[in-house]
């Protein structure tokens, strides 16, 4: 019993002389040890149906002289959210250009064989002429209970050539808002 007990003193002495050697080169800031961290995985399903319908889904203008503006004042467009997210951000643009003409974004095209197209009343008054790349906003908060009333407004500058039937394609784009 004695010899184990001379054993642990002899032990303990040098570990407490290792402390004593070491301890000016232990780095002055105070270092925690075992420290863990763990972290929590977040994951849902959202479930909102976003959708929007438009009619009709055709217009034909008829001839349409140069240098003329001509519009579908008479026969609206309705858009309308019929999916199940409330504020849905709307919007338009042109996806493909008439064979024989090319888009332009100012309100009277100057150019030959350029055309312009508008969205025009309903609570979309204040749109900008329709671009061919990009997409510009028709209402920002559609929601399911309610519909958006829409015409457009076409404008031929010079036209240099006798085109055919032409078809401009419209695509509209619906998205949950802020």
């Amino acid at each position: 019993m004695g010899c184990k007990m001379e054993i642990r003193k002899i032990l303990l002495i040098c570990l407490v002389m290792s402390l004593v050697l070491l301890a000016p080169f232990a780095p002055t800031t105070i270092t925690v040890f075992a420290a863990t961290s763990d972290m929590i995985t977040i994951t849902f399903d959202p479930q909102g149906n976003v959708s929007i319908d438009v009619a009709p889904d055709t217009y034909n203008f008829t001839q349409v002289w140069a240098y003329q503006n001509d519009s579908t004042t008479e026969h609206y467009f309705t858009l309308w959210n019929n999916g199940s997210a409330e504020n849905m951000l709307t919007e338009i643009r042109i996806t493909s250009k008439p064979a024989g003409l090319v888009t332009d974004n100012n309100s009277v095209p100057d150019g030959d064989d350029e055309y312009s197209l508008k969205v025009i009343q309903g609570s979309v008054s204040d749109a900008p002429w329709i671009p061919q790349s990009t997409y510009v906003q028709l209402d920002d908060d559609l929601d399911t209970t309610g519909d958006d009333t829409f015409g457009l407004s076409l404008y031929l500058s010079n036209i240099t050539t006798n085109l055919t039937w032409q078809t401009i394609n419209i695509t509209l784009r619906g998205s949950v808002g802020s």
